[in-house]
């Protein structure tokens, strides 16, 4: 997306300026050749030629130059340019005197769009005595007229100007925050491509943290799940400053956290303290946001995201992509809890519980020197079907099951 107020932009904006003055030049000759009846030893027709060549060769250089490759200061040449033209033209023709002063107006209007607030109060005072400067030596108009032009001209050029300068600055914001939304939109479309693939709860959390951190600018994030107790300990992290395995967060010692985790709402930790380690003694760095991850029946966890530096208030839409990358990662763990559940059930016994044949075959392919392999056969088992039943054959095989797992 092409900036509005680009350098191109600009650069084309002075042409069309340059040329125009050319333009009015043109016809101030035309009027000046018919009313004033000017002779071959005036000097305002040579003034007038000379301006006007001036104005027409900066036009079409100002429209061929790169000025994309400029900085915005590379703009402020259109002042001594434009600025000598409108003096030409005052002196030479007096009474178009209040037609110039609208041009040095358009000037430092420019100036406004090209620069940064306070400029146009830099250069206004400049503008009024460019205006009124050239008047004074041709003795055209009084003091106290030309006083007052001054005065007003100058007041004119910075109120103008810097009005023009708060609203390009404020436009440039604003392209530049959309500019930073849409690139957070592609992160935010390529976390959900790459949480899809993940099939490891540990590697997850890693990139959970790290996807977390770099689609809200943060400097660390850590990933907290809950354990069989309820309490949320670190699971992963990326750039943290301690073991992120020390890191726990018992919603029953915080109740005001563990309330904001349940509702699934960001919550601002600050230097939070005793209960964000096992050891009861560390704080969470910096300012810190407690984003919580929601699955399709709760929260299933949360993301601490640090800034070294006082974390800026979210907005709305900053918020409402902060929310939905976190339903995102909580549906990833979901689904990877789902699958290695899956995974678990396919290489183990519904029975018994014990390894089957596939999870037998993985230990088999697994084995090293030194390992040993034990087999076990379990004599006349069919009689204690045969003549017991098969449940009580099932509490049999259920039992040596207990009595493996316990030896």
């Amino acid at each position: 997306m092409r900036e509005p107020l680009s350098q191109h932009v600009l650069g084309r904006l002075v042409a069309c300026f340059l040329l125009g003055m050319s333009v009015l030049i043109v016809v101030l000759l035309g009027l000046s050749m018919t009313f004033d009846r000017l002779t071959p030893d005036d000097i305002r027709g040579p003034l007038l030629l000379a301006t006007l060549a001036q104005t027409t060769l900066a036009g079409v250089a100002w429209w061929l130059l790169p000025w994309e490759r400029w900085s915005r200061r590379a703009a402020l040449w259109v002042l001594p340019v434009g600025g000598a033209a409108a003096a030409t033209m005052a002196a030479a023709v007096p009474s178009v005197a209040l037609v110039m002063a609208l041009f040095h107006l358009v000037l430092v209007a420019f100036v406004g769009l090209s620069q940064e607030p306070g400029w146009p109060a830099a250069f206004s005072p400049l503008a009024g005595a460019a205006y009124v400067l050239p008047l004074m030596l041709m003795g055209r108009w009084e003091f106290g007229v030309l006083a007052v032009a001054t005065v007003v001209t100058s007041t004119v050029c910075l109120l103008g100007g810097e009005v023009l300068a708060w609203m390009a600055s404020q436009l440039r914001r604003a392209h530049a925050l959309e500019l930073g939304r849409q690139a957070d939109m592609q992160e935010l479309l390529g976390a959900s491509t790459r949480l899809s693939s993940q099939i490891d709860v540990a590697e997850a959390a890693d990139l959970v943290a790290k996807l977390a951190a770099n689609l809200l600018h943060a400097d660390a994030a850590a990933v907290l799940l809950p354990d069989a107790a309820g309490i949320l300990s670190g699971a992963g992290a990326w750039c943290w400053h301690e073991d992120v395995a020390a890191l726990r967060l018992d919603p029953a010692r915080e109740p005001r956290l563990g309330e904001a985790v349940r509702a699934g709402r960001p919550t601002a930790l600050g230097e939070w303290g005793a209960s964000a380690s096992s050891n009861g003694d560390a704080t969470w760095p910096g300012s810190t946001l407690l984003l919580p991850l929601r699955g399709t029946k709760g929260p299933v966890g949360a993301v601490a995201v640090v800034s070294t530096g006082r974390m800026a208030e979210f907005d709305r839409f900053t918020e409402t992509m902060g929310q939905t990358f976190a339903t995102q990662a909580g549906l990833a763990f979901e689904r990877v809890w789902a699958t290695e559940s899956l995974r678990a059930k396919a290489l183990r016994d519904e029975l018994t519980g014990l390894g089957n044949r596939r999870h037998a075959a993985a230990m088999l392919a697994g084995l090293e020197p030194g390992d040993a392999v034990v087999m076990l056969d379990f004599d006349h088992f069919k009689l204690v079907n045969d003549e017991l039943g098969h449940a009580t054959g099932d509490a049999v095989l259920c039992a040596l099951g207990d009595y493996l797992r316990a030896t």
